[in-house]
């Protein structure tokens, strides 16, 4: 069922971006289109093909929230337990639940991106390496052997952020202490239980855990040069399984055809809660989605139950990603009486320029677009500053950033939207930024009187291939079913 106009559409678009990876298209669980570009291994000039395997990073978080609905429909757990029935030498065990843990509402500190991140930063203030080699050495700390064991020991001194189910915050931990629980529930590594499970009944043949067993292997640039950053040997529950994009496909086309859990199950898996995520899965329109990457691998999946179309990439090399295009961050905020919104930035790369361009403001209920605010691109002969949006009451100009260097932007909708505002309403909210270097962006908002934040769902689409692009063209090419 190949569809020869959308063959040559998404084609060109991946060649224009230098797309280095595998990409595999469903529709009603037949192939609409495949693709491999590139190289799984630049030193010894071995191409991707349809068989090249990848690590595919958090998107394994989805089939780590299965494992637990599996033993939830067997009733070997309950979903509302507390975590100490688990793991109770974790300090904050008691105060949360399983269910939290995989909707990201815990209050958990990330590892990764909190613990790991910080300790670079400080060791990048002291290194004698090379800007060049502390980058790989960053990188590459990043993917190494991570457990339960050596996780658990950096977050169980640590703070719960908020109190745990009120809002959303992204945390790998989470997903590293539910492999815990699959092991201690069902006697077996999480391993076997996702092969014996997921994996065999699917027919993922080329399916396995354990980065270190990718064929791909992957890179980054570097100040424009491309450099090897390997397989690593990542393993847990946040981020482990390596397969290609036929195998991930069988997957997806198993989840749009809610096999393996009950309905019951999926329903509760596909509740996106604070907005922002479900049991491994965000919403974007009529598509639940979720990427990975770690190391130079990236990862992307989308579903959409409307139209029955399934898309699974895989890359080696982090693609799009490149300075001076934009990046998008996604996601609705109840408007306070006020009307104020605040948007914070932080985490990224040191001394990275970065500038705030415009936010649209849309009407959630009918998806009317009401306003766009910011400023245009430098330029533009009507290029002007609009004062609704400031950083710290100044004008939102270019910016540079240090590493965990939180700059709060302020968003005042009364004043923008005027008699259209109102204190009931729901507003879809999406900031587009631009930075001089290829940087990690942690975003968050929140619009209520409390300082409670909630992450915003980033997007990286400076391809406006991965993230926008190619979901568009599919959904485009696909006409609704007769009987939908």
């Amino acid at each position: 069922m190949m569809n020869p106009s959308l063959s040559m559409k998404i084609d060109d678009a991946m060649k224009k971006w230098s797309f280095n990876g595998i990409i595999y298209v469903t529709h009603m669980g037949e192939k609409m289109f495949e693709g491999a570009y590139g190289l799984a291994d630049f030193e010894d000039h071995i191409p991707n093909t349809m068989d090249s395997t990848f690590y595919i990073a958090s998107v394994t978080k989805q089939f780590t929230a299965v494992c637990i609905m599996l033993l939830y429909e067997k009733e070997l757990l309950d979903i509302e337990d507390t975590l100490d029935k688990y793991l109770p030498e974790y300090t904050h065990a008691k105060e949360i639940t399983l269910r939290q843990l995989m909707n990201m509402s815990s209050g958990i500190p990330d590892y990764l991106n909190d613990v790991i991140n910080d300790r670079l930063c400080e060791e990048e203030k002291a290194t004698t390496r090379s800007s060049r080699d502390f980058f790989i050495y960053s990188k590459k700390s990043k993917g190494e052997y991570f457990t339960v064991e050596n996780v658990l020991p950096m977050v169980n001194e640590l703070p719960l952020q908020f109190t745990p189910g009120e809002r959303m915050q992204y945390s790998n931990t989470n997903y590293v202490f539910l492999d815990r629980v699959i092991e201690s529930v069902s006697g077996k590594s999480t391993d076997d239980y996702l092969r014996e499970n997921i994996f065999e009944p699917l027919g993922m043949t080329h399916t396995c855990v354990g980065s270190q067993h990718s064929t791909s292997v992957s890179y980054d640039d570097f100040d424009g040069e491309r450099v090897r950053l390997g397989r690593g040997e990542l393993c847990a529950g946040d981020g482990s399984i390596v397969t290609t994009t036929e195998d991930l496909s069988l997957w997806l086309n198993a989840v749009l055809d809610g096999r393996i859990l009950s309905e019951s199950s999926w329903r509760q898996t596909f509740e996106i809660v604070h907005n922002a995520y479900g049991f491994g899965w965000h919403q974007d329109g009529c598509w639940y989605c979720h990427d990975g990457g770690d190391l130079g691998y990236d990862a992307y999946v989308y579903i959409c139950f409307k139209k029955k179309l399934a898309i699974a990439m895989t890359a080696n090399i982090p693609s799009g990603r490149r300075p001076g295009e934009s990046i998008f961050y996604k996601f609705k905020a109840a408007a306070p009486t006020t009307g104020l919104v605040k948007i914070k930035l932080a985490m990224m790369n040191s001394g990275a320029e970065f500038h705030m361009y415009t936010v649209d403001i849309y009407d959630e209920s009918v998806g009317t677009l009401l306003a766009s605010v910011g400023r245009t691109p430098a330029g533009d002969p009507e290029e002007e500053v609009l004062w609704s949006l400031k950083n710290e009451g100044e004008p939102a100009e270019a910016e540079t950033f240090s590493v965990n260097e939180g700059h709060l932007y302020h968003l005042d909708l009364q004043e923008i939207l005027g008699e259209r505002f109102s204190s009931a309403a729901t507003y879809h909210i999406e900031a587009s930024v631009s930075a001089t270097d290829y940087t990690v962006v942690h975003a968050g908002y929140h619009s209520g009187e409390e300082n409670a934040w909630t992450d915003a769902m980033g997007m990286y689409i400076g391809t406006d291939l991965i993230e926008e692009r190619i979901p568009k063209l599919v959904y485009e090419a696909v006409a609704f079913p007769i009987n939908s």
